[in-house]
């Protein structure tokens, strides 16, 4: 059952209880250590005052949006995932950019949302991830650096259960057969093993073991920055001893011109939608693969 709000009593306590949020954002659930309403009352006057006079608790000054915005990419220039946080931070910019970072809430969030629905003609699942750094820069900010005394609510918008299936074995043939020669052994790897486009081409051949049928992706290689092994099976193994045999003097199993890795990734969608219909996502993201142009295979 939900904790009562304000001044309550319970019925295994002879004092009376409190829960509600100070002014510098705590929120607060215990005993005022009094018997009698107005001592409680008087308890939690104290409370308060104090709270709101607490010189270490906030940073004096007012924020705004855009300082924020700048210490989040500070503080984040190693997440792996930064560049689509600055695309979100150029989107969110003309409708964020003169207010004060405690006044940020859904009432101020609503033009974006609407612009991006009606404008960009974007999903929800698009949207929700611009309103997540929000969310995390105000937990940030009240949490950590002490600018805001309390975070301003953000919902996220519902987004559609959708259908992960896998590819049967037609589909796959259907997809190899729609990419260009050089595409083919990543895409073949890539079904074979789930892997996503930049850990394919960063692996090595010295993490690769086809004896064993296994490779392994060292820490800060994959997306979480955990290493992890990959087992091969035929297809992925046969992909990657066909390549061996032709390559095994260059660094990359999927390398460019020098045996270098491939630092320019295109993305390949069209063939991919076509064999979707558009809608459907499939396990193993075949569609996070990347194009190489031709000619620089190795």
């Amino acid at each position: 059952m939900a904790r009562k709000r304000g001044l309550y009593r319970r019925k295994d306590s002879r004092y009376w209880w409190m829960h509600m949020l100070l002014p510098d954002g705590r929120r607060v659930c215990q005993s005022t250590r009094g018997t009698e309403r107005a001592e409680a009352e008087e308890f939690v006057v104290r409370l308060q005052t104090e709270s709101s006079r607490d010189p270490d608790h906030l940073v004096r000054g007012s924020f705004t949006w855009p300082q924020a915005a700048v210490r989040y990419l500070e503080e984040c220039a190693e997440k792996k995932s930064l560049p689509d946080d600055r695309d979100h931070f150029k989107k969110l910019e003309p409708y964020l950019r003169l207010q004060r970072l405690d006044a940020v809430d859904m009432t101020v969030l609503q033009p974006f949302i609407r612009d991006r629905k009606e404008k960009d003609e974007v999903r929800n699942a698009t949207i929700n991830r611009a309103l997540g750094i929000v969310r995390r820069i105000l937990n940030l900010a009240h949490q950590d650096w002490r600018w805001i005394p309390a975070i301003p609510k953000v919902r996220m918008l519902k987004e559609p259960c959708r259908r992960v299936r896998f590819l049967r074995r037609d589909e796959a043939h259907r997809l190899l057969d729609s990419m260009p020669k050089h595409m083919k052994p990543i895409v073949r790897f890539a079904l074979s093993t789930g892997c996503r486009a930049g850990e394919i081409l960063g692996l090595e051949w010295n993490r690769v073991d086809l004896a064993r049928n296994v490779a392994w992706l060292d820490h800060g290689a994959t997306k979480s920055g955990e290493g992890r092994s990959i087992p091969l099976n035929s297809d992925a193994s046969t992909t990657s001893d066909a390549r061996g045999q032709a390559a095994r003097a260059k660094r990359y199993v999927v390398a460019g011109v020098n045996g270098a890795r491939r630092l320019e990734i295109v993305r390949e969608g069209a063939a991919l939608r076509a064999l979707s219909a558009g809608e459907t996502e499939f396990r193993g993201q075949p569609d996070r693969v990347a194009t190489v142009p031709a000619g620089q295979t190795g």
